[in-house]
Parts: C-alpha cells; structure tokens; sequence
C-alpha cells in the first residue's frame, strides 16, 4: 500500500471519528428532547386525573344523596389515583435524567476514544 492509501485511510477514520462525534451530540440533543416530551405527557396524565375529581365533585352537588355519595367516593378514588401517579412521574423524571446523564457520559468518553 502506497503512501496515498495510508492518507486515504487515516482520512476516514478522522472523517468517520468526526460523524460519530456528531451523532454522539445529535443523540444527547435527540434525548433531551425525549426528556422533555416524556415529561409533558406524563404530566398531562396527572392533570387528567384532577380534572376528573373536580368534576366529580363538583357534579356530586346536582344530584340526589345516594349519586352524590357515589360521585364523591369517584371523586376521592381519582384524587388518589393523582397523587399516586405524581409519585410514579416524579421517580420516573428522576430516573431518566439519571439515565441521559449516563449515556452522556458513555458518549463523551466515547467521542474522546474516538478522537485518539
């Protein structure tokens, strides 16, 4: 192999070091993002969950006794329910951002194996 096939080879793995380290970037981008949506819509289940309560409770008023008492019952069920999920999506947040932390970091040292 000739001097220009050495040069050719050194040059794409420099190329393809620098097209990892992008990717590398464009995941941690892509992932956050992910976080960020994730968390939007686990948030939005949490509101459902009060939405339905306050309604309950709210239509318990309009209707005879033994309707009302089941509408409350509904009610404290769905305001459980809430706290309940916020729980789960507060644990759930907490270990995804563990997690991208992690494979940032899998990324970074990677990139810089990449870049020797």
């Amino acid at each position: 192999m000739g001097k220009i096939g050495w040069v050719l080879i050194v040059l794409g793995m420099a190329s393809s070091g620098w097209a990892s380290n992008e990717s590398c970037r464009k995941l941690s981008v892509d992932l956050k993002a992910m976080q960020q949506a994730q968390t939007a819509l686990l948030t939005s289940f949490v509101k459902k969950n009060k939405v339905m309560a306050e309604s309950l409770q709210a239509h318990s008023h309009h209707v005879d006794s033994k309707t009302s008492l089941k509408l409350k019952r509904s009610a404290e069920a769905f305001q459980q329910h809430e706290i309940r999920e916020a729980q789960l999506v507060a644990r759930f947040e907490k270990a995804s951002a563990q997690l991208i932390v992690q494979v940032q970091e899998c990324l970074d040292a990677s990139s810089r194996l990449s870049t020797r």
